[in-house]
């Protein structure tokens, strides 16, 4: 479903920039774009394999990590891999790639790209809340994920709401 798709790639990119607020970092609109971008080689896989990909995409049932399992088991590959690839096909600077193919595993980074890839994978977390059926376990997650990540506690959370998801207390925050 391309709208689930894109919803879940602005609501990324918008939470980058939260985050890179939050961090400091000065490159917030660089954040936002490798956010927006992030998923773009579920789009090539998309077109490339298309009975086979709309296979793997049913099977994960809308989680996202469910989708990389799947991804990583059926075509060796994952989408990240494939979304780094592109962009540095594109000639995009170097940390679009990296952040790109280190979204789904951001510790696998050279440690001075290591703060905005964890901004572009924590992005995708944060999305998920409001992508996947399961809104509570994926804040948690995300939560979880952040504190790890950047020591992020759950009062230094950028506060966000589509006026439906009610996370518990203690993990987000929403408006």
């Amino acid at each position: 479903d391309l709208s689930t798709f894109w919803r879940r790639a602005l609501i990324a990119g918008v939470a980058a920039r939260q985050l890179g607020q939050w961090a400091k970092t000065p490159d917030q609109e660089v954040l936002f774009l490798a956010a927006l971008l992030q998923d773009i080689g579920m789009l090539a896989l998309r077109s490339v394999f298309p009975s086979q990909y709309e296979e793997i995409l049913i099977r994960s049932e809308g989680d996202h990590l469910r989708l990389i399992d799947i991804e990583k088991a059926e075509l060796g590959t994952d989408h990240a891999e494939i979304s780094g690839w592109l962009v540095a096909q594109w000639q995009l600077p170097k940390i679009f790639e990296v952040s790109l193919r280190g979204s789904h595993d951001p510790n696998e980074v050279a440690s001075k790209l290591l703060l905005p890839v964890q901004i572009v994978a924590l992005s995708g977390l944060f999305a998920d809340i409001w992508i996947i059926e399961d809104a509570i376990a994926a804040g948690k997650y995300a939560a979880t994920s952040a504190r790890e990540m950047l020591n992020m506690e759950a009062g230094g959370f950028p506060k966000y709401s589509n006026g439906n998801c009610q996370v518990p207390s203690g993990n987000l925050h929403p408006v």
